[in-house]
């Protein structure tokens, strides 16, 4: 394929992705594929300040500018977003959103090649090490860059964590109990018809403490969802933590370090997986088979999924609450039986006592 000349070899370069963290974790692939390629091009990403929290270490980004989530919705957002991308002024823009909000972002830069995800477009890529994860998000950023003459790249992440967070995290987690192997489970979900039953996911960590000697730490994003792990802890009967207040630093190297990380769909999920850890994901609404934490060691679990092509606000809670306890818990041990020693047999794999004579 003939390259055009700004695209061989560009000055500056502007990423457009103002998603959650899950979205932006899942475009750091191609991040790293595009640094590579060009290791002397100004990077520059459009993003919330999570985003920039999260990965502002990350050595593929030169800067990132920070849009509010409405900034779209205001004269003065609007131009403030203006002016920080006219001074940086990129010549090629990359919208990883795919969005019309996002689309209106690459128009404001002023940019003269506009590069646009297109949405529901069947996925094409050449064979690579790592793309059968499972995960058409991460290919489908990867397939921006066929533009500029990269292809079959391999899948990574290499998210930093810097030794501050770690010795904050370490002490956090000492001083709550964790001093060993843990378990990770997060009991929101974006939205509701997404989210598992909380007292599922305590009868799961009650589970992980009995049969693999792993005890939950029980983490959670809103006030909501507060309730919601104080219901999940008692359903655990002392085998699940509350989780103290973390900053997204010390929140990387807690998740790093745990051993198994269970969550319904949401951007933790995907966070966990970009950070190497055995990840366990309940879908109900969305496909797991598209939108499945990376890696080959991970697991998605869905019974049944939404069908209809047009979205919906009455998806039920039915979908999600299809995955019983003991599946769960059965795909725990799938995952968990290639590092750890259970200390019993499976409730359901007992033989039963025989009766004396």
């Amino acid at each position: 394929m003939k390259i055009d000349k700004l695209l061989a070899n560009p000055k500056r370069i502007l990423i457009v992705q103002t998603g959650n963290i899950g979205e932006s974790v899942q475009t750091v692939p191609m991040l790293i594929a595009l640094r590579t390629r060009f290791p002397f091009t100004d990077i520059a990403w459009l993003c919330q300040q999570e985003t920039a929290k999260t990965l502002q270490s990350h050595w593929t980004v030169n800067r990132f500018i920070i849009v509010a989530d409405d900034w779209y919705k205001t004269f003065t957002g609007i131009m403030n977003v203006r002016r920080q991308l006219h001074i940086f002024a990129p010549e090629v823009t990359l919208n990883v959103q795919g969005t019309y909000v996002s689309g209106w972002a690459t128009w404001l830069s002023g940019a003269k090649r506009r590069i646009c995800k297109t949405r529901n477009k069947p996925v094409s890529l050449p064979p690579s090490d790592n793309n059968g994860c499972g995960n058409t998000d991460i290919q489908d950023n990867l397939q921006l860059l066929q533009i500029f003459g990269v292809a079959g790249c391999s899948i990574g992440f290499d998210l930093p964590i810097c030794e501050m967070d770690k010795r904050t995290a370490t002490h956090k987690l000492h001083h709550i109990g964790l001093n060993g192997n843990y378990a990770v489970i997060n009991v929101g979900a974006e939205y509701e018809p997404a989210r598992w039953n909380e007292e599922r996911f305590g009868l799961t960590a009650k589970y992980l403490l009995h049969q693999w000697n792993l005890p939950t730490l029980i983490v959670w994003n809103t006030r909501a969802e507060e309730r919601l792990a104080e219901a999940a802890i008692r359903a655990a009967e002392g085998a699940a933590v509350p989780a103290p207040w973390f900053s997204p630093g010390e929140l990387l190297a807690v998740l790093r370090w745990a051993t198994v990380f269970i969550s319904s769909d949401t951007p933790l999920l995907h966070l966990g997986a970009a950070l190497g850890t055995r990840c366990i994901g309940l879908y109900g609404p969305t496909q797991g088979t598209l939108h499945a934490p990376f890696g080959k060691y991970n697991k998605a679990v869905q019974v049944r999924h939404w069908e209809e092509k047009t979205h919906s606000r009455k998806i039920k809670r039915d979908l999600i609450d299809a995955a019983e306890t003991e599946l769960v818990c059965g795909i725990c041990d799938d995952v968990l039986n290639e590092i750890l020693k259970p200390q019993t047999l499976p409730l359901w794999q007992k033989e039963p006592q025989k009766k004396a004579a």
